[in-house]
């Protein structure tokens, strides 16, 4: 590869590097320049993160390479022949430490021109990522999660039959929306790489774009909202305003108002209006994609026909995911035996 040492080349800034104790965790953010691979986590090397580390500020590659070569006191040929597979490099790299395999995405060092907009050097001294021991196997993170999710309710728009969840209990006090902005700033704080939002249903928390904001405007952005409320043009405008643009998973299970009647306990009106949401979303720009969940009451063949038409006409969904019902420990076995496709 042919490199400008006059240009800066820059750590990728979809990528974060949080020290782990006996590893640094590498991991993808939002994926917003094009460049970087999605929904990416791997254990570095201390070595590597340091490494990386020197390309965190607005200097020249010669100088970063200059001052690569006195912190790890190698002359300027043996620090390119170490950094030359991570810039620019269009396919993950492998590398092995003992007997563990080290993984590093493609992309990890990019040409600055190559980013889009204005960029925040983060000026990272390699010292912050020193480990006494090094351990690169462990699943459980040492420092704290990687990924968290808020239950803001468990109240539905529907009551269905296969249910994951425990819907019965009655919570009496919902945890206030001012501490789960607390709770969202000490995630950022011990970079957790990403905040998921569930229900019950999460339209139905009255304060979900607030929460969905501060999560987008800390990069903490959920991978996808799932809902069976019916969306109309005020969810929409919402999920517009806090700038989120991952994917609205949409549950469908049929076309037939007797049967989500049956199987989700909605009432008659309850499918015009989820159809209509759904054409609304078709319209809209934002992206969705839709899920159904198969029972005995679905897995006709003409009602499955029916639901395969009408996804068929959409637009422009990204993909229908079919998965089957299985059993819950809410419901017992016996009752699940009834409905499992």
């Amino acid at each position: 590869m042919s490199l400008n040492e006059n240009e800066v080349y820059i750590f990728n800034p979809d990528y974060v590097m949080r020290n782990d104790s006996c590893r640094v965790v590498l991991y993808s953010g939002l994926s917003r320049n094009g460049l970087s691979v999605r929904n990416w986590e791997s254990f570095l090397h201390p070595l590597h993160a340091k490494i990386f580390s020197f390309f965190t500020f607005n200097r020249t590659l010669n100088v970063t390479i200059s001052l690569l070569g006195q912190y790890f006191q190698r002359d300027k040929q043996a620090i390119k022949k170490i950094i030359s597979p991570f810039i620019e490099n269009p396919l993950s790299v492998y590398t092995k430490y003992k007997e563990d395999k080290v993984r590093i995405p493609k992309n990890v060092i990019v040409n600055r021109n190559q980013i889009d907009g204005e960029i925040t050097f983060l000026n990272l001294q390699p010292d912050i990522f020193d480990c006494q021991t090094i351990d690169l196997s462990a699943r459980r993170m040492y420092t704290g999660p990687q990924l968290l999710t808020f239950m803001l309710n468990n109240t539905c728009a529907s009551n269905c039959i296969y249910c994951y969840a425990d819907t019965k209990t009655k919570i009496k006090k919902r945890l206030p929306t001012s501490r789960m902005m607390e709770l969202i700033e000490e995630a950022k704080a011990m970079q957790v790489r990403v905040v998921n939002l569930m229900g019950g249903e999460v339209f139905l928390h009255p304060d979900w774009p607030v929460i969905l904001k501060k999560l987008m405007d800390l990069n903490l952005s959920p991978e996808y909202l799932s809902t069976k409320y019916p969306i109309d043009n005020e969810i929409i405008n919402s999920i517009r305003e806090t700038g989120f643009a991952n994917p609205l998973q949409i549950s469908l299970d049929a076309c037939s108002s007797v049967l989500l009647a049956e199987t989700l306990s909605v009432k008659d009106d309850y499918l015009p209006k989820f159809i209509a949401g759904i054409k609304l979303l078709d319209d809209s720009g934002l992206k969705y994609r839709i899920t159904s969940v198969l029972t005995t009451y679905n897995t006709q063949n003409d009602v499955f026909k029916l639901l395969f038409r009408f996804i068929s006409g959409l637009k422009n969904i990204s993909d229908w995911r079919i998965t089957p019902a299985v059993n819950s420990n809410w419901i017992a076995y016996n009752q699940f035996q009834k409905f499992k496709p």
